[in-house]
């Protein structure tokens, strides 16, 4: 589980939405989180605020990612047959 608080509230609605994923997506969070501190700019107002919304873009990817793949036609079985033309 992620403690620091900046990030808790970045991900948090993430979880809310795929508590099963939750693993999956704080280990994201923190990829990205890492990925934007080696890029990132020292001296930039508001540097805090700018790692944790490109955390929380990181996080968000991986879960749109989730929804199309469950979204994919064909994925669930047919309940009736189709019309007859």
């Amino acid at each position: 589980m992620i403690d620091e608080s900046g990030l808790c509230r970045v991900v948090w609605l993430l979880l809310q939405s795929c508590p099963g994923k939750a693993a999956d997506i704080e280990a994201e969070t923190l990829a990205a989180f890492l990925a934007a501190v080696a890029c990132g700019e020292p001296g930039r107002a508001r540097l805090a605020s700018r790692l944790c919304r490109l955390a929380s873009i990181g996080a968000s990817r991986l879960v749109q990612g989730e929804g199309a793949e469950r979204a994919r036609p064909g994925a669930d079985p047919v309940s009736a047959a189709p019309p007859r033309p």
